[in-house]
């Protein structure tokens, strides 16, 4: 079985001023073909389920269900680009087609068979790729808190309501990393929060319309034996290209992929944002192969609760 190895966009430039750097992804030389332990795979279904069943219920039915309790699972996070200001990030389309080009991250093919768009803003379609990185040292309440460099890369289509994150590397990832670890991270740090961020800048406020969050090319160490164990659950190992395997978010499968570490940042964004969004829920979950480079690809079907 073929190792699968990280393959990651060089960040070049920004419309606004970001410093861009090309980072050496943590995970490049990691296998994913050893499936998750009992363990691992029993921890991301219970994750997922909880996630699914946040999902589905009220805003205050979700708050019950997070740890500790509250009265809303609603994000605090609403005003941008106030709130990226205020904790640091920049913010900008990215400037270079190849970082937007979807036959290059190899997704094209599963975008036109998705029925949705695979064509960028630069070549007249409505894809518009952007970079938010916590490019800022800022003083919040009396608390200093260094720049990480953490950093989100995401492509996002209004017209289609198609969310994708091509790359990430949190604040925190990247605070521990750093000469001397930094050890102050930002309120506003989590993946669903920022991509939600950028999401209502992109939408001027028209957010509601979300059919599709994908996490393109998986590096994380924790997500990727996930997900060999549920394609080997049902014999589809090695991993094919489009249209891979489809798991309902019912199963087991689609639970634990719900549950891993590049599910539940997409999951929360649906969670945190019943408010503008609805009761929306994921329905199933694709995974496969990338026509380009070798990292799965995971697309999240959304659709609406009505249970």
């Amino acid at each position: 079985m073929a190792t699968l190895i990280s393959w990651g966009l060089t960040l070049t430039s920004v419309a606004r001023p970001v410093q861009a750097r090309q980072v050496e992804s943590p995970v490049a030389r990691v296998s994913f073909d050893r499936p998750a332990s009992d363990a691992v795979w029993e921890k991301a279904i219970c994750r997922g389920s909880q996630l699914l069943a946040m999902m589905q219920s009220s805003d205050s039915e979700a708050g019950k269900l997070l740890v500790p309790p509250a009265d809303s699972a609603a994000s605090k996070f609403v005003n941008f680009p106030y709130e990226f200001d205020k904790w640091g990030y920049s913010h900008g389309e990215l400037e270079d087609p190849f970082e937007c080009d979807m036959e290059f991250l190899g997704i094209k093919r599963a975008l036109d068979a998705l029925h949705v768009s695979s064509v960028s803003q630069d070549e007249g379609g409505p894809i518009a790729c952007y970079l938010v990185q916590h490019t800022f040292d800022r003083t919040v309440d009396g608390k200093e808190y260094k720049a990480t460099r953490g950093e989100l890369n995401m492509a996002l289509n209004a017209q289609d309501g198609v969310l994708i994150f091509l790359r990430r590397y949190s604040p925190q990832q990247m605070a521990a990393k750093a000469q001397p670890p930094i050890t102050n991270i930002p309120d506003l740090k989590r993946s669903s929060d920022i991509l939600w961020g950028q999401w209502t800048l992109h939408t001027k406020g028209n957010v509601g319309n979300v059919r599709y969050l994908i996490s393109n090319a998986v590096t994380n160490v924790d997500t990727g034996p996930i997900i060999q164990r549920a394609i080997e659950s049902v014999n589809a190992s090695p991993l094919k290209k489009w249209p891979g395997v489809s798991f309902s978010s019912m199963s087991e499968q689609g639970r634990a992929l719900l549950g891993s570490p590049n599910g539940i940042g997409l999951g929360y964004l649906l969670v945190q944002h019943k408010a503008q969004l609805g009761n929306k829920y994921v329905t199933r979950i694709d995974v496969f192969a990338p026509d380009e480079g070798a990292n799965p690809t995971m697309i999240f079907h959304i659709d609406s609760w009505t249970g």
